[in-house]
């Protein structure tokens, strides 16, 4: 999918639950590689040493 797209539908994900684009993207990004079997402590702290930029960019990339 085209990271335009993508982009539009973190927006989009932000507006409906009234949060920032880094956190619509931290939620997706977490929640997406619980569902492909990542341990959720060990995902927390990966993701916890990542700017938010590296998350808006892992998002986009999945």
């Amino acid at each position: 999918m085209n990271r335009d797209l993508r982009f539009e539908e973190l927006e989009e994900y932000a507006n409906e639950y009234d949060c920032s684009i880094a956190e619509a993207a931290r939620d997706i990004v977490f929640d997406f590689f619980v569902a492909a079997g990542f341990w959720e402590d060990v995902l927390e702290k990966e993701l916890s040493s990542k700017s938010d930029e590296e998350i808006i960019n892992i998002f986009l990339d999945l």
